[in-house]
């Protein structure tokens, strides 16, 4: 061989064409020439070019040189005669073994390397076996394949074809031996392109060259599409076979045809015609019509092809099975989208006119029927409204000859015919004639002429029930128009009104909206309404809202609800509204529109909510809707008597709702609502609360805020009956409300129903009249005499009722006894000293961090919750001694006196000396933020400072006088009874309460 040479492939998509030889001077020299890839392409696997560069003498350099692209000034593929010579040489390498060539090619479809044997050394013969291998692929294929005509090291070319130099071992599975002939090859599939091609060679090379040709523009697509060469190859095989078919007639596989037309652009616009053609032929034999659904998708594209597929249709339209036309449009119209986008409905047109025909010439009635129907209930695309008039005056004398004919063409109109031409049907008497008894006897009261005989209750809807039960309604509907039409009232009743709201269909709903409108104008009249049972009343609001007119249906139910049922029975109005949101089958977005006509009306809020409530479950609870949840939750915040009227059952399931949706807001807002119900509800609140709160668990700042819920619950009711509610709610809802709500009870005790601010009231009051009595009292000052304080007491202004003085004796006997009792009910181990400084801070501490187990502990645990001062004096002997109860009226000491009675009864309860109260601090600090958050801002400020210095005063004050009095004034004899007749000076706070309480009773010597 004058030289080796080989086509490589760069980066960046370049070849490189090598050229390695002995130069004249016996010296190795190797000449590099780069290749664009435009170049490659144009030339299509053409090594003509170059065989100049490979055959001539290598010139001698002295150094390395810069390499530029070699240009070549128009590069083209052989030429078809001379690719055809190429293959023959393959062959004739090949020794005309078909076998091998399949092999070989397949093996440079899937990629693998080829190594080549025992070649001759003619570098010509070896570089036209690269051109045949090369000539077998479709151009743009062609630039892929790479070769080195003489190898030394195959493992360190990258060559996809390697001729080996003697004695050199094959590297690759695939090699193919010159002299032999023999193609050794790892037990791979042949490919289904080298099988095309290869049959193709059999015929004629010339085959071969006209269809790489021919598929170039199929390969470079699916390069395009970054396909593998074996996948684009094997596309392009199998797209050969097809043409091939196609063009010829032959069957094909029907899914290739379908990909073919739906995905490969290179598909000429005559062969895309053939291609929609054949699916279509084909169809119409095998009766498959799923097989033809990619052609609407591609008429619609391409206008070419719609108009010989509606050519092709149409002509088949005309014959003998013009039933396989319409049957082929139904299909495209009930499965393919496309169908809609082109008339094809006109060819069904001709279709079905033609087989109404063939079947009555054929006199096969069993065929003709089950067409009628067919076409009664045919897909609205398929229009079958635009011939309604040509099939009833084809199907007309059959119809005044046979019922079943009558039946189906009186059916078929009711579906199709327009107003005017329906009620000519109606009037064709012989047609009349052959309908069944009862639709015969009901059109024959919508005759021009009425019918003398009084007709029966519910004629119309009685005699649809001799039609096809899924065209009963709108042969109804198609009565009742033309009674209306007629003015004929009176054959409309109850049952026919009732069947009307039935049309569930949105197409039905558009068609008919002028009947409906029609009818609920007429019978809205008020004598007509009035005529009405009850029942039937939730009819006329239904038809007007199925036609979009609101106002119209909401003038009725405000007349429903003002005049005609009126307020007294407003029950039934919330029933009836109710009613209709329930059965109407409107779409979510109707429905709101509806019931947005609602603002601006008279309606009250008990039908308002039932509606909101009816169309939640009609719709199956649509997230579309959940504006309705929100409406229900503020309407039963501002008014918890609502619930009454929803339902328990049903205001928890939107509560349930709202917290599927973690709408935290609108479900704590709803449960507000129930907590403000329950209290109205007796014992069955706690029930209703524990089963509803088990929806407000999901986060835990829902669940915070719904123990603050339950805390106000357990604040509003009596202390005795809210018992046993903390360990109820506790097991009911979850563990972790039992502690809290304990202390909320703990606080409900001793406050009663006041909130902080009306508690400080009473501290403050607690607190100026222990200490008048402290002050007046003290140890050093003169107390008053017998006679002052008999005047002090004749002189306070004012009267009481009987009932008062007996309340307040009461109250004067039981605040002396408690007194008592609170002041010396002491805790041994507990620090008691307030005023050493040493222990003032560690003091402090543990008042605020010990839980309170008496009433005085509570009191000074409950002020430094306020304040950061301990109080640990009263300045008594600094205050002037002066009239015991200054300036109060009777009336204001009464008043004061149950004020200080509650508050120190309530604090003996909650903390009584035989068992005292069991909870956590901790709980008992939040129970006291919860209710000081209840508290206005400005009145925080106001009562802060109260709130934190006077309790403690007043455990100061009640430790003061307990200690310096004993119970003998409470006494019936001795002490007690001569301070109770005024016959004996009080020394203390206590004995002066006594003496008092006898001068109110009236015990005393002297009285005023």
């Amino acid at each position: 061989m004058p030289s080796s040479v080989g086509v490589f492939r760069g980066t960046a998509a370049i070849h490189i064409l090598t050229v390695a030889a002995i130069n004249r001077v016996g010296l190795p020299q190797v000449l590099y020439l780069i290749i664009e890839p435009a170049a490659m392409s144009w030339l299509g696997g053409n090594l003509q070019p170059f065989k100049g560069i490979f055959f001539a003498e290598m010139p001698i350099f002295e150094s390395m040189r810069n390499l530029a692209p070699l240009k070549l000034d128009d590069p083209k593929p052989l030429e078809e005669e001379l690719e055809s010579e190429t293959l023959q040489n393959l062959l004739l390498y090949c020794q005309d073994n078909m076998k091998v060539v399949e092999g070989l090619l397949t093996a440079l479809i899937n990629g693998q390397d080829i190594d080549v044997l025992n070649a001759p050394p003619n570098l010509e013969q070896r570089l036209y076996f690269v051109e045949g291998l090369m000539a077998m692929l479709p151009l743009p294929a062609r630039p892929t394949i790479t070769f080195a005509t003489s190898v030394n090291k195959p493992d360190n070319t990258t060559a996809q074809i390697r001729f080996l130099a003697p004695n050199v071992a094959a590297s690759s599975p695939v090699t193919f031996d010159w002299q032999t002939n023999i193609l050794t090859s790892p037990n791979f599939e042949r490919h289904d392109y080298a099988r095309f091609v290869t049959s193709q060679l059999r015929l004629d090379p010339s085959l071969v060259v006209q269809h790489t040709r021919n598929l170039s523009r199929t390969a470079s697509w699916r390069a395009i599409r970054r396909d593998t060469l074996s996948n684009a190859l094997l596309w392009i095989s199998r797209r050969a076979r097809v043409d091939s078919a196609v063009q010829a007639g032959q069957p094909a596989d029907h899914s290739m045809v379908t990909r073919i037309l739906r995905e490969d652009p290179t598909l000429t616009d005559e062969l895309r015609v053939v291609y929609s053609k054949h699916l279509l032929t084909m169809a119409f034999i095998t009766k498959e019509w799923a097989t033809t659904d990619v052609l609407p998708e591609i008429a619609h594209a391409h206008a070419d092809v719609a108009k010989a597929v509606l050519t092709q249709l149409r002509e088949k339209a005309q014959s003998s099975r013009a039933i396989d036309v319409y049957d082929l449009i139904e299909y495209w119209f009930n499965n393919v989208s496309a169908a809609s986008a082109l008339p094809w409905h006109t060819v069904a047109h001709l279709a079905a006119i033609q087989h109404l025909k063939n079947c009555i010439e054929n006199r096969d009635l069993a065929e003709l029927l089950k067409f009628i129907y067919r076409l009664t209930s045919a897909n609205t695309f398929l229009k079958v409204s635009d011939i309604a008039e040509q099939v009833v005056d084809i199907l007309r004398p059959g119809a005044h000859r046979g019922e079943a004919i009558a039946m189906a063409l009186f059916t078929f109109g009711a579906e199709h015919l327009a107003g005017g031409p329906f009620q000519a049907l109606l009037h064709d008497k012989e047609m009349v004639e052959k309908l069944p008894e009862r639709l015969r006897k009901a059109i024959e009261h919508l005759q021009p002429e009425p019918s003398p005989i009084k007709p029966l209750p519910d004629l119309l809807a009685k005699a649809v029930h001799q039609v096809p039960s899924q065209h009963q309604v709108v042969a109804l509907v198609r009565l009742i128009e033309t009674a209306m039409f007629l003015q004929r009232f009176w054959l409309i009743g109850e049952r026919e009104l009732r069947i009307l709201v039935t049309l569930s269909d949105q197409h039905l709903r558009e068609r008919f909206a002028h009947v409906l409108r029609h009818v609920a104008d007429e019978f809205s009249q008020p004598e007509r309404l009035a005529a009405l049972p009850p029942p039937a009343f939730e009819v006329l609001p239904r038809l007007y809202f199925m036609v979009g007119e609101v106002d119209a249906g909401m003038h009725i139910l405000e007349y429903l609800q003002n005049d005609l049922l009126t307020v007294e029975r407003l029950s039934l109005v919330s029933d009836l509204v109710g009613n209709i949101f329930l059965k109407m089958n409107l779409e979510p977005e109707h429905m709101l529109t509806v019931l947005a006509g609602f603002d601006g009306t008279q309606m009250r809020p008990e039908p308002r909510l039932r509606a909101y409530y009816a169309t939640l479950v009609r719709l199956n609870w649509d997230k579309r809707l959940d504006i309705l949840l929100i409406q229900i939750a503020r309407a039963l915040q501002g008014d918890p008597r609502l619930v009454r009227v929803l339902g328990t059952e049903n205001t928890i399931r939107v509560l349930q709702t709202l917290a599927e949706r973690e709408n935290a807001i609108e479900a704590l807002r709803l449960a507000e609502a129930l907590v403000r119900y329950a209290l109205s509800i007796g014992s069955a609140g706690a029930p209703l609360l524990a089963e509803a709160w088990k929806h407000l668990q999901w986060n835990p700042e829902v669940k915070l805020s719904s123990l603050e819920l339950l805390r106000r619950y357990i604040r509003a009711i009596d202390p005795d009956r809210s018992q046993t509610l903390p360990a109820y709610f506790a097991d009911n809802i979850s563990a972790d409300f039992g502690e809290p709500l304990k202390a909320t009870r703990l606080m409900r005790i001793i406050m009663g129903d006041k909130n902080l601010f009306q508690f400080s009231e009473m501290l403050v009051v607690t607190q100026a009249f222990l200490f008048d009595l402290a002050v007046t009292y003290h140890e050093g000052k003169v107390y008053p005499p017998i006679f002052r304080l008999r005047h002090d007491l004749d002189s306070m202004p004012g009267t009481l009722t009987e009932e008062e003085r007996q309340i307040l004796i009461r109250n004067l006997s039981e605040i002396a006894r408690l007194i008592l009792e609170i002041g010396k009910y002491k805790i041994q181990g507990r620090a008691s000293d307030r005023t050493s400084p040493s222990s003032f801070r560690s003091l402090l501490r543990e008042a605020r961090e010990t839980p309170p187990i008496t009433p005085n502990d509570f009191l000074t645990w409950f002020g430094l919750q306020f304040s950061d001062t301990m109080v640990t004096e009263l300045g008594l002997e600094r205050k002037e001694a002066a009239h015991i109860f200054g300036a109060r009226s009777v009336v204001m000491l009464y008043q004061e006196t149950l004020m200080i009675y509650q508050l120190l009864y309530r604090l003996s309860v909650a903390f009584p000396k035989e068992q005292p109260p069991i909870y956590e601090l901790e709980h008992l600090k939040a129970e006291i933020d919860s209710l000081w958050k209840q508290i206005p801002f400005h009145e925080q400020q106001r009562i802060q400072s109260t709130l934190g210095i006077t309790p403690q005063q007043i455990a100061l004050l009640i430790s003061y006088i307990a200690d310096r009095c004993d119970a003998k004034a409470l006494g019936e004899r001795g002490v007690g009874k001569q301070l109770e007749q005024g016959k004996r000076q009080p020394q203390n706070e206590i004995e002066a309460l006594r003496f008092i309480n006898g001068y109110f009773a009236r015990k005393h010597t002297h009285e005023r």
